[in-house]
């Protein structure tokens, strides 16, 4: 979970945790690109816009380095950046705030694709 919204990153978490996936937090996309480095995760949710780097530029950073790709899902409250500019660089999907708690799992589900689909191992680091 990237976000410079704590209050964001603690209900996005919460929502997770009680679904049993394991989170991450970073307050902008700096800090996620570091601990990408040496860290695997399977989805990443990004708020758009935040200081020091945002969402599309921790993207556009991942796809540069070459790093295997999560699956991304964008977070934002301004209408910017359209679903379909998200998808053409490299974004699963765009939630627009306010998010239902429905929506934003039903998005992480189809980010997971087959694995989050009746698996009954523990649930991989996140």
């Amino acid at each position: 979970m990237v976000d410079d919204e704590p209050m964001l990153v603690e209900i996005f978490s919460e929502w997770l945790l009680e679904e049993g996936y394991r989170v991450h937090t970073a307050g902008n996309g700096a800090v996620a690109l570091q601990f990408l480095k040496s860290n695997r995760v399977d989805v990443i949710v990004s708020d758009i816009r935040m200081p020091v780097m945002d969402g599309i530029a921790l993207l556009r950073s991942l796809r540069e380095s070459g790093t295997s790709m999560p699956g991304i899902i964008f977070v934002s409250g301004y209408s910017d950046l359209s679903s379909g500019q998200a998808t053409e660089i490299g974004a699963e999907t765009i939630l627009r705030k306010p998010i239902r708690r429905d929506q934003f799992l039903g998005a992480i589900e189809t980010a997971l694709g087959p694995l989050s689909q009746g698996a009954t191992e523990p649930v991989p680091e996140r």
